[in-house]
């Protein structure tokens, strides 16, 4: 394989005694040089307090694909939870944020800045998406965006969906995260839709 995706995210499960918690899932999934995905381990836990069972797993599993992919590309992918990026910098090369989680702020920024006008909302979240994919310094130009509409349109200021979104992007992009062009451009997966998949099924 030309890169290797690691990926994990945790999913609530209601427990008899405990109440709701958090079952762990990770995904190795194998890419070859044209970006197509060939192979997928899948990893889940049952919930455990501090995760530690789980992340040794998981730590296990990497260290076997290592050894026998060596050359390959490692590829961390999460949605911004800050207990994931501890784990995968440790253990890949590149950390990304998933594009998807990326967009649906996006597209919950926008239902509030361009309020009243659907036409207009979908025309700029379509040419935000593409330039946050493609673009390079596509994120810091949505963010940049993200702030100008916040302070041109005064109903959105204050708005916790707007704010959500600029914090996200803030954050996300100030850690090199978001160099989505860069991954595309390597033929690389940007999305963490197999970890997200597997969360269902369990």
């Amino acid at each position: 394989p030309a890169a290797v995706a690691v990926s994990l995210d945790g999913t609530c499960t209601l427990m008899c005694e405990d109440g709701w918690r958090e079952a762990m899932v990770g995904t190795l999934a194998f890419y070859d040089r044209e970006g197509e995905r060939q192979h997928t381990i899948y990893l889940a836990a049952t919930p455990e307090y501090g995760k530690a069972k789980f992340l040794a797993h998981l730590e296990a599993e990497i260290d076997r694909a290592k050894a026998k992919c060596p050359d390959a590309h490692y590829v961390g992918i999460a949605d911004g939870a800050k207990g994931n990026w501890e784990f995968l910098g440790r253990h890949t090369d590149v950390q990304v944020t998933d594009f998807w989680h990326a967009a649906e702020y996006l597209g919950k920024a926008a239902m509030v800045v361009y309020r009243g006008h659907p036409r207009t909302r979908e025309a700029w979240l379509e040419e935000a998406c593409h330039r946050l994919k493609h673009d390079p310094g596509g994120a810091e130009w949505v963010l940049k965006q993200l702030r100008r509409l916040a302070r041109e349109r005064p109903w959105a200021k204050g708005e916790e969906e707007v704010q959500r979104a600029i914090t996200y992007f803030a954050n996300q992009s100030g850690e090199g995260r978001m160099d989505y062009a860069s991954r595309v451009a390597a033929k690389e997966p940007i999305g963490s839709g197999v970890t997200e998949a597997a969360c269902k099924v369990i």
